[in-house]
């Protein structure tokens, strides 16, 4: 049996404050800052920013494009070793490995506006979806695949999240 892991800092002896300091410090963040290197260490860019954004999600970096157009030195910090957020793909494994996968929040549509206005200001052009066909579920390293025209359309019944 494996052991607990810790639910209070406390119980694993280190304060808010050491693990901030390890994070800025360590090489475990990214850092990237917008005054300088598209992708730099911690050791490698200015110690003084006007501005410091946590998170390289798509909400952080269109914060950090904004404050840079008004003129601001800024940082984003990524603990990550890939900016984007919840927005990612990546190589289908087993039998689609051909294929790449889109990972996370990879549609927008008419009630996210403002994501839209986003995409069309730097120049992202969208990519109509298609609601024909075959699909594929991959879910515990199992892929299946199923037709898009069922009851929740190109979502497919997994029971066994019930």
């Amino acid at each position: 049996m494996s052991k607990p892991k810790p639910d209070k800092p406390e119980q694993t002896g280190l304060s808010r404050r050491a693990i901030i300091k390890g994070a800025l410090a360590g090489s475990a963040v990214t850092a990237t800052s917008l005054t300088g290197p598209a992708l730099a260490g911690p050791e490698s860019v200015a110690r003084y920013f006007d501005a410091v954004v946590v998170g390289g999600g798509l909400s952080g970096l269109a914060a950090a494009l904004e404050l840079k157009r008004q003129g601001k030195s800024v940082l984003v910090l990524e603990a990550r070793n890939r900016v984007g957020g919840r927005v990612f793909s990546f190589n289908s494994p087993g039998q689609f490995q051909h294929l790449t996968v889109d990972g996370g929040a990879e549609f927008i549509g008419d009630p996210q506006l403002r994501m839209m206005e986003l995409a069309q200001r730097y120049s992202i052009t969208p990519v109509p979806t298609f609601n024909q066909g075959r699909n594929i579920y991959y879910r515990r390293a199992k892929a299946t695949t199923f037709n898009a025209q069922g009851p929740f359309g190109a979502v497919p019944i997994d029971y066994g999240v019930f």
